[in-house]
């Protein structure tokens, strides 16, 4: 005896998985959802406490940190990351691609309170996204502590 396969069935079941599949990425790609890297790499942001001016105090002499003129240039390209129509995100993604520890962070958000009177993170947070964030944080988080 042969079975009647129900086409309708699996017409129903492959729209239903493109639209879960297809539709997750494209609310993520809008930053209404967000994936479950974002989310981890958020959380450690929070915990971690390297956008503290005097993290990278803890670890001394050993501490790499940068030199006055790429500190001020780093900040300075941050500050202008900032549009009233557009933001220059990749500009702050490539700061902090060319950080190399989260000791540097630390003293990057020291000067910039410095030069800016404002917190980094502050700023950060005032105008990226949580997915803009969230990729700022990924970057971080990779990094080691103070030294290479």
């Amino acid at each position: 005896m042969k079975q009647k396969i129900d086409y309708n069935l699996i017409i129903i079941a492959g729209i239903f998985a493109g639209v879960y599949f297809g539709g997750r990425k494209v609310l993520q790609s809008f930053g209404i959802i967000s994936d479950q890297t974002e989310t981890r790499d958020l959380r450690e942001l929070e915990t971690e406490n390297y956008f503290n001016p005097n993290y990278w105090r803890q670890f001394g002499a050993g501490a790499l940190i940068l030199t006055e003129s790429d500190a001020r240039r780093y900040s300075d390209t941050i500050k202008d990351a900032y549009g009233i129509f557009n933001d220059d995100e990749n500009a702050i993604y490539g700061v902090f691609e060319l950080l190399k520890t989260k000791s540097q962070i630390s003293y990057l958000a020291l000067k910039f309170n410095q030069y800016y009177n404002m917190s980094l993170l502050g700023y950060l947070q005032s105008f990226l996204n949580e997915s803009e964030l969230a990729k700022v944080a990924g970057i971080i988080n990779k990094k080691p502590k103070y030294k290479v």
